[in-house]
C-alpha cells in the first residue's frame, strides 16, 4: 500500500470473500440537514397535505394556511433530518421506481433550505420493505434505500395538532325516560 511501511499477504480466498457491490461500502448517512438552514417543511402523507414555515423576524415555525402548528412535532422532525441513515442500501441508478412504489410515492417530506446555493431536498416513501422497514428515496441521489419504520415515523409526525373531537352527544334510551318518569 502506498505510504504504507509494511508489507501485507493477504490470501486470495480472503477477497473473494469481500462483496463486490459499491453499495456495501457506502456511507449509511443519506442525508445531513443543519436545523438552521430549515426554512421549510411540507409533509405530504396521509390527509391533507401539511407545511410549516420559518418566520422571519422570530425565526420560529408558523403553520400555513392558519393550522396550528405541533411545535414539539417540528423540532422531532428537524432533529431526524440533522442525520438520516439508510438501514440497508437496495440498488443505485435504478431504471424504474416502480418496484418500489418510489415513482408515485405513498409520502414525501420536501425540505426547503436557506443559505447560499441551498437546495431543497425530498424524501419519498415507497412500499413496506418487511415488517419493520419502507423503501425510501433521497431524490436527486438515485439510491434506493431501506428506511426503519422508527425513523419514518420520526420523519412524517403529524405538524399540525389535532384539535379533540367533540363529545358525542348521546341519545337517552327509551330506559332511561321511563326510570325518569317514574320519579
Amino acid at each position: 500500500m502506498e505510504g504504507e511501511e509494511s508489507l501485507y499477504r493477504v490470501s486470495r480466498d480472503g477477497l473473494a470473500a469481500l462483496p463486490m457491490t459499491p453499495l456495501y461500502y457506502r456511507d449509511p448517512v443519506v442525508l445531513r440537514v443543519d436545523s438552521n438552514a430549515v426554512r421549510s417543511l411540507v409533509r405530504q402523507h396521509t390527509g391533507p397535505e401539511q407545511s410549516a414555515e420559518r418566520a422571519s423576524p422570530t425565526n420560529s415555525f408558523r403553520a400555513a394556511k392558519g393550522a396550528t402548528l405541533d411545535v414539539v412535532a417540528v423540532g422531532r422532525v428537524l432533529a431526524a433530518l440533522q442525520q438520516l441513515s439508510a438501514d440497508e442500501f437496495v440498488v443505485e441508478d435504478p431504471e424504474s421506481l416502480d418496484t418500489w412504489c418510489l415513482a408515485q410515492p405513498r409520502a414525501t417530506l420536501t425540505i426547503g433550505l436557506s443559505g447560499q446555493g441551498a437546495i431543497g431536498k425530498s424524501i419519498a416513501l415507497g412500499d413496506d420493505a418487511g415488517p419493520d422497514a419502507v423503501f425510501a428515496l433521497v431524490r436527486g441521489q438515485n439510491v434506493v434505500f431501506t428506511l426503519k419504520h422508527a425513523d419514518r415515523d420520526r420523519l412524517f409526525t403529524p405538524l399540525y395538532l389535532t384539535p379533540p373531537e367533540p363529545a358525542a352527544l348521546v341519545e337517552p334510551s327509551a330506559t332511561t325516560n321511563r326510570i325518569e318518569a317514574g320519579h
